[in-house]
């Protein structure tokens, strides 16, 4: 029962975008409200459990944003600096094939 009700808000989505069109932000917003009305109705949660849910989900979406940011502002910076142009031209000379190019940029952003 909790699988299928976890697949709920799910595949809901998946409709809402899919099958009907609609937004990312719309959609999103629809398995919210779903999610919420599981948890209180079938879950028995309270106030206080979803405060401490969406707080928890607030510091977690952080951490990914900080990861993000950072990448952002690294790669301005390496574009800024001229890197990817210097990159780009050194690249076919390191390994002229493109599958291996494209390992050696995967082995070399892993190595951060």
């Amino acid at each position: 029962m909790q699988f299928v009700l976890s697949l709920l808000p799910i595949l809901l989505i998946l409709t809402l975008m899919v099958g009907f069109r609609w937004g990312a932000s719309r959609s999103g917003g629809a398995g919210y409200l779903l999610v919420l009305i599981i948890a209180v109705t079938f879950f028995g949660a309270n106030t206080n459990l979803l405060a401490y849910a969406h707080m928890k989900a607030l510091l977690l979406s952080l951490d990914v944003l900080l990861v993000i940011w950072a990448a952002f502002f690294l790669d301005r910076v390496a574009t800024e600096a001229g890197a990817i142009k210097t990159l780009g031209k050194i690249l076919p000379d390191l390994a002229p094939d493109k599958g291996m190019q494209a390992l050696v940029i995967g082995w070399v952003f892993a190595s951060f």
